[in-house]
């Protein structure tokens, strides 16, 4: 994308092979709330959920995209502690590894 910033929103003109996703012509470029859709990705791909009160952390069927090989989170919080953990791409699965943990909560990978 331009400037490498996310526009407000993308159309639903028919894919170029080759070319990413068509920016909305008149979409304001960036927008404050289009800034979290990374994360919003990020979150759906690692089916993350997180549980503050029940001091647990959720990943569900986590899956990378086929552009991404690897992701690192780090200083993933809760109130009861933090935790640093790796994905990555191994053939036609997604691995983790936790390398780091601070506090008492429940985490929690199904696959």
């Amino acid at each position: 994308m331009e400037l490498n910033r996310l526009p407000e929103l993308f159309c639903g003109f028919e894919r170029i092979p080759k070319t990413g996703p068509t920016r909305y012509p008149v979409a304001c470029l960036p927008q404050a709330w289009a800034s979290a859709s990374v994360y919003q990705i990020l979150q759906a791909c690692l089916g993350l959920c997180v549980d503050g009160q029940g001091k647990t952390i959720y990943f569900n069927q986590p899956m990378l995209p086929p552009s991404l090989q690897e992701v690192e989170l780090k200083e993933l919080n809760l109130p009861s502690g933090s935790a640093n953990i790796t994905f990555k791409k191994q053939e036609k699965d997604v691995v983790d590894n936790l390398t780091k943990k601070r506090g008492d909560f429940d985490l929690i990978i199904k696959k």
